[in-house]
């Protein structure tokens, strides 16, 4: 897992330049067939390409057989996320809403009687809250996971029909640092907030990371920042950053305090490293901090580059 320093690092780069280059490897054309079976794919932050239906652009045919016909398990760098368009979804028309998927023993989560593409993540707990299923009425949806780590199946129907079945799916993998910008209003509240992923609801202890970049667009102006649900697992590092140098004021949170900040810059960046923990998953919340743009310094406040950071309470 990169350090939080290379974090911050890619951060600053990240909208400065890649946001509009073309980069990372052309994967082309990733088969999901029958013959593939179950195949891994590894990629890296701003690779691309398909998945497609076996012998595409030719349509596929099952012979007579149902279920799970393959999949792509599609796993990127922990600072990663990955985006599934749905460019080509050629199936037969079924009725999916009277159909329950076989989970059960098989745990394959196909629908009987239609093909149709489903996904998922596979970290716990995003696994209870990723399922999808897409048919072909579901052309041009698309899905942008939480973690890098998930799963794509293409699931048939008991026919021998052609039916004119192929599929088309495009992928990028994206950096998940998120960027909130604005400035002072004259008028009611300047500002939004932030979260963990899948907050309340708990996050996955898999060594990622994730970035959130909040920036007030006044070059003379200011960002307060309180956590008001604070719930994070020992094994979690989360820091802050008062400016876009590594050599920036910092501090690591305190697991087990909720904290009030003020910047001294008019940008901070906050790292989430979720740490790695297979006995003791998924049972804290997280975090939900608001931020809001100010013009001046307060006397409510410390500064971030302060030591007596200001501390709200305990959870």
């Amino acid at each position: 897992m990169r350090g939080a320093e290379q974090i911050l690092a890619a951060a600053m780069l990240l909208f400065a330049h890649t946001q509009t280059l073309d980069t990372g490897i052309d994967r082309g054309n990733i088969v999901c067939s029958r013959e593939t079976g179950s195949e891994l794919l590894q990629a890296e932050k701003g690779d691309h390409g398909f998945i497609v239906s076996g012998g595409y652009p030719d349509y596929y045919s099952t012979g007579g057989k149902s279920g799970l016909w393959c999949q792509i398990h599609i796993r990127v760098c922990s600072t990663c996320k990955v985006k599934i368009s749905f460019e080509e979804l050629s199936f037969a028309e079924c009725s999916p809403d009277t159909l329950k998927p076989e989970a059960g023993p098989r745990g394959d989560w196909c629908r009987p009687g239609c093909d149709h593409i489903h996904l998922y993540e596979v970290d716990s707990p995003y696994d209870r809250i990723t399922h999808r299923d897409y048919f072909g009425g579901n052309k041009s949806d698309h899905y942008t996971s939480i973690s890098g780590n998930m799963k794509i199946r293409h699931c048939v129907a008991n026919t021998s029909l052609e039916d004119n079945k192929l599929f088309k799916l495009a992928f990028t993998v994206l950096d998940k640092t998120e960027l909130y910008q604005g400035v002072v209003f004259q008028y009611g509240f300047s500002g939004g907030e932030i979260t963990s992923p899948n907050f309340p609801n708990g996050y996955a202890l898999n060594g990622e990371t994730f970035t959130y970049m909040i920036q007030n667009l006044d070059p003379y102006g200011h960002i307060r920042l309180t956590f008001d649900d604070w719930d994070i697992h020992r094994e979690s590092k989360v820091k802050v950053y008062d400016g876009l140098s590594e050599n920036s004021p910092h501090i690591t949170l305190d697991p087990y305090k909720r904290r009030s900040l003020l910047s001294e810059h008019n940008t901070l960046v906050v790292v989430l490293s979720t740490g790695e923990s297979l006995e003791e998953c998924c049972f804290h919340a997280g975090f939900k901090a608001v931020y809001e743009f100010a013009s001046g310094m307060s006397d409510d406040l410390l500064m971030l580059s302060n030591p007596r950071v200001n501390t709200m309470g305990y959870c």
